[in-house]
């Protein structure tokens, strides 16, 4: 049965002012109160009705041909059809590594976001890297923030130390789901199709949808500790993929009548991922399992045991950490990564790069054709409209008792000047506001570029 706490629907939305956000009502499925079990119509974890062949748990037509045990992991099908073993890799391509620096400064956290890439450094202190390079620092106190999850137009959710955090619209608030959830959050998965947001915690897997908290406790089956990953398709549907223990299974559906399906036994994940393809991958033991979307099982074994994997279910890249190197997976071909970036993976951002940390920085890694670098601020472009809206008020051509600062030529002469007011907020004097960290970095950037037109 589910046991379902309400409370305004978007979770990240109006976090400042939400006088209904402590509010709690309960809908009570199961006739006592404090069973949180899932209620399942029907609880799926059993054989495909239209096959009569006895294949293990699975809930999705063309599952598994067996179930998984420790003892039994030869069982696993080959593309080939043989069940004597792992597939043995080889490297099919050999990817070239480039790298940009993001940030000339380390990092503990990143995020990318609607907005850019979310970073704290190792102060504590949260800032926004936008696609111009520009880093704007927000404001807020946290404490340290461990992972996070992009919500695309309803803004990112981070959790931490002090619990969940909001980010919407270029501010930081703390959640008012952090009410409602006792456990720090170990885990955590968005699915963007239904809306769900994916949660796990020491107590269990917690469903956010709808405006509802769903405490999901599928029968027979662990929830903690737990890894996540969204996108894995079972019948053609994005789901919810959860390694827990020994177990690996899929949730499908909504947060009122969800199924358990896909469910494997025996494969203690290490690292868990899906792909743009609706491919899931799970790290196991130092191997590769791999399902793809007609329900099959591989067991792949790379030259050397594999490790940490990076994916995400916007890209067709998987990133792969081996005992002695980096591989990468797409377009069905496996091979070695040549000029990796050492350092801490943190994320993978929705192109399939790697973004990642050393002792000095934080930087991008890719393949393929480098990006080009954003290009500088111009004067027409950005610097000249900054000053038409907070400064011709007083230094623009009819301006009386200031000087005269709104031609181009007029801001080189004297950028620094400028560059030192606009910085302590001495200028631009009210009614303007005082500019913020982007419009200060344009600045700075103009300057360094050499004052392009």
């Amino acid at each position: 049965m589910a046991s379902t706490h309400r409370y305004p629907h978007l979770i990240l939305a109006l976090l400042l002012a939400c006088s209904g956000c402590g509010e709690q009502m309960v809908e009570t499925v199961h006739p006592e109160p404090g069973d949180v079990g899932l209620d399942m119509t029907p609880l799926d974890v059993g054989t495909d009705d239209t096959d009569d062949t006895d294949v293990g748990p699975q809930g999705d037509a063309g599952g598994l041909d067996a179930e998984l045990t420790p003892d039994a992991a030869e069982d696993v099908p080959s593309d080939t059809g043989s069940a004597s073993g792992p597939i043995m890799i080889e490297a099919q391509v050999t990817w070239d590594a480039w790298e940009l620096e993001l940030r000339s400064a380390p990092a503990t956290f990143a995020l990318p976001a609607a907005e850019g890439i979310l970073i704290q450094d190792a102060e504590g202190a949260l800032s926004l890297l936008d696609d111009q390079g520009f880093e704007i620092t927000l404001e807020g106190e946290f404490g340290a923030i461990e992972l996070g999850a992009d919500l695309g137009e309803s803004g990112s959710l981070l959790a931490g130390e002090s619990g969940l955090v909001g980010f919407v619209e270029g501010q930081l608030a703390s959640s008012p789901l952090s009410e409602h959830i006792d456990q720090p959050v170990a885990a955590m998965a968005y699915g963007p199709d239904a809306d769900q947001l994916w949660l796990s915690t020491g107590d269990g897997l917690l469903l956010h949808e709808d405006g509802a908290l769903y405490d999901i406790a599928p029968e027979d089956l662990p929830t903690v500790p737990a890894r996540l990953a969204h996108g894995g398709r079972v019948d053609g549907v994005p789901s919810l993929w959860v390694a827990s223990q020994s177990s690996i299974y899929a949730l499908t559906g909504a947060g009122g009548d969800l199924s358990v399906s896909a469910w494997v036994e025996g494969l203690a994940a290490l690292d868990l991922a899906c792909d743009a393809d609706g491919t899931v991958w799970a790290s196991v033991n130092g191997d590769l399992y791999r399902r793809s979307t007609d329900g099959e099982w591989d067991w792949l074994r790379l030259p050397s045991p594999v490790g940490e994997l990076a994916g995400r279910a916007e890209s067709g890249a998987l990133w792969i950490a081996t005992a002695d190197g980096v591989w990468r997976h797409q377009d069905g071909q496996f091979g070695p990564v040549e000029g990796t970036v050492t350092g801490e993976w943190l994320e993978l951002d929705t192109d399939g790069t790697l973004i990642g940390v050393d002792d000095e920085r934080v930087w991008r890694m890719g393949v393929g054709e480098e990006p080009l670098p954003p290009p500088p601020p111009t004067w027409t472009e950005d610097i000249q409209p900054i000053s038409e809206a907070r400064c011709v008020l007083c230094h623009g051509p009819g301006a009386l008792g200031a000087d005269q600062m709104y031609l181009r030529e007029q801001w080189e002469e004297r950028i620094d000047e400028i560059l030192f007011v606009v910085s302590n907020g001495a200028m631009p004097l009210p009614p303007n506001p005082v500019l913020d960290s982007a419009m200060i970095a344009q600045i700075e950037g103009w300057k360094a570029a050499g004052f392009p037109e």
